[in-house]
């Protein structure tokens, strides 16, 4: 799963349960997961209005940090530009 495949399936899960999935998910429970919420959230268009899209985007950071320092082979360092 690459990073955006493993963002986007967090914000449904998000989206419809209010919170991140757990971190030890593997990748194919959060691919189920994602799959089965998107179908509820289709049947609920107002899903992804009333969401606070600022604390996912926090949760979804320290997930990042989280990930990073189990060395995830998902989540890669930023790159940074050295002067």
């Amino acid at each position: 799963m690459t990073e955006q495949e493993y963002y986007d399936a967090c914000w449904i899960v998000f989206a419809t349960k209010g919170r991140l999935p757990p971190i030890d998910w593997n990748d194919a429970d959060l691919r189920d997961a994602a799959n089965a919420y998107s179908r509820r959230m289709w049947s609920n268009e107002e899903a992804t209005y009333t969401v606070d899209r600022d604390k996912f985007e926090l949760l979804w950071r320290q997930r990042c940090v989280d990930l990073l320092n189990r060395n995830h082979p998902g989540i890669q360092p930023l790159r940074t530009e050295q002067s």
